[in-house]
């Protein structure tokens, strides 16, 4: 069973119904011991990087969660919960996070004249990467530069992480939209939007 994870940081109902409305039977879990039950994992998240960490280290869900990785069984980040799969961010300031990939999470800044508006909030295309030939398939069925909906204002540096399946742009600024490495898939957008 699909197991979406709360630790009081993620739109935990939104992505219970969407996994209803595509037939996935899901369950709604706190408690480190009940990822032992699941067949994959949903780490949602909005909110700041820091206090999630905090809440996940609080919640003694960080090795668990990294103990079921090593499983192989499958864990989908969305959005911040993308993010906390990372390395590092430097949201208000430098936080670890759980670390599986080598990347970084930075704040969206003007790098030309034209004034950036964050968060980035708005329907936006992607790139999808075919070349990679060890994937799941998760964009098999999706055409390029369809569009996902973004709600964030920090992002992971495309160019740190190997195991980009996916990019989008925001105002001139290209990022990882979505990674995956083996059995860990991070999707800076919202898919049940």
């Amino acid at each position: 069973m699909l197991g979406i994870l709360d630790y009081g940081m993620g739109n935990i109902f939104s992505i219970k119904n969407a996994a209803k409305n595509i037939g996935l039977e899901s369950t709604i879990i706190s408690n480190p011991e009940d990822l032992k039950e699941t067949s994959s994992l949903i780490l949602p998240g909005v909110g700041a990087y820091g206090y999630a960490m905090n809440k996940l280290r609080n919640n003694n869900l960080i090795e668990p969660i990294l103990e079921f990785i090593d499983t192989g069984k499958y864990i989908l980040g969305i959005c911040l919960g993308m993010q906390l799969l990372v390395k590092k961010s430097f949201e208000f300031e430098e936080n670890d996070g759980i670390g599986v990939l080598e990347g970084e999470c930075i704040k969206f800044r003007n790098i030309s004249d034209q004034k950036i508006i964050v968060p980035h909030t708005m329907w936006n295309k992607i790139k999808i990467s075919r070349n990679k030939s060890d994937r799941i398939g998760i964009f098999d069925k999706i055409d390029d530069e369809s569009f996902f909906y973004f709600v964030h204002s920090y992002y992971v540096q495309k160019q740190v992480i190997d195991e980009v399946i996916s990019i989008a742009s925001y105002n001139d600024i290209e990022f990882c939209s979505a990674f995956q490495k083996e059995n860990v898939i991070g999707l800076q957008f919202h898919p049940e939007k």
